[in-house]
């Protein structure tokens, strides 16, 4: 997994993102980009982010933005102890906003 931030964690959301991912101590790569300039704008990193901001998880050819959906991708990902421990129910799960305005919760269906 290749995780993009903005360098020197400047941005909240990609330390979030970066907790989720020590926490349960999945393997990644961090690569830090320089949002000053302008690096998250580049063709490469356009094809990884919907966005173009950080942070953004890659997977293989599974790529996700936005900290929250990063944050539930990671939770279901791992198969050790839930990052968010024990949910009383499955829909008790995290919300966020998609890029097509759907909502999206974490947890099965």
């Amino acid at each position: 997994m290749e995780l993009y931030g903005a360098s020197r964690f400047l941005s909240p959301f990609a330390r979030s993102a970066f907790v989720a991912s020590q926490e349960p101590g999945l393997p990644f790569e961090m690569t830090p980009l320089d949002l000053s300039r302008g690096e998250n704008q580049a063709a490469d990193y356009a094809k990884q982010s919907l966005t173009q901001r950080v942070p953004t998880l890659v997977d293989g050819d599974f790529a996700r933005s936005e900290s929250s959906a990063i944050d539930g991708y990671l939770h279901q990902a791992d198969a050790g102890p839930p990052l968010w421990g024990r949910l009383p129910h499955p829909s008790a799960g995290p919300v966020w906003v998609a890029p097509a305005g759907l909502f999206q919760a974490a947890g099965p269906a």
